[in-house]
């Protein structure tokens, strides 16, 4: 909801106020979507855990968000979407595009670190659900330097990959 009143009133928040909700909109996607189907890995105790949202479950989250933001910002803003993440910490911090996307990069970069220092510390769930997690993070990346924001980018491999295939 915060995100459509900036929108309204044409605001540009800081860049952390307007990260915060962009991350959080990714919760269903990297806690949901990768524990379907898990069955009994899957604990109260598990989810519990991860509701308190460690290392493993935020970074995907941050991956996730700043290499789609540094790769669809453009696209957004023609679409007339408001003021996207990379966008307001372009204004704050006075950088130019370039220099802002190097800058996404470079937190997706830590944001892989902490992803892999979380998958070898011991927790409280099963391996199965930190890989899990962490796999949802290693599959998202190429999705979204593919194209995966923008359907007409993809659509080409995906005509390769099923409408013209080749022989070997």
């Amino acid at each position: 909801m915060q995100e459509i009143e900036w929108f309204a009133k044409r605001q540009a928040p800081t860049f952390d106020k307007r990260k915060k909700p962009a991350i959080d909109g990714n919760i269903g996607s990297v806690l949901l979507l990768p524990l379907l189907g898990m069955g009994e890995e899957v604990t109260e105790e598990a989810l519990r855990w991860l509701s308190s949202f460690p290392d493993i479950v935020m970074a995907p989250m941050e991956i996730c968000r700043y290499t789609d933001d540094a790769i669809s910002y453009e696209r957004e803003m023609n679409a007339g979407q408001g003021p996207t993440t990379i966008v307001c910490y372009m204004m704050e911090h006075n950088l130019t595009k370039n220099e802002a996307a190097a800058k996404f990069e470079s937190m997706a970069n830590e944001s892989w670190k902490k992803l892999n220092q979380a998958c070898l510390r011991p927790t409280k769930v099963p391996a199965e659900v930190v890989n899990r997690l962490a796999n949802f993070a290693r599959a998202s990346t190429p999705e979204y330097l593919l194209g995966f924001s923008h359907g007409s980018t993809i659509k080409e491999l995906i005509s390769m990959l099923f409408l013209n295939p080749f022989s070997i």
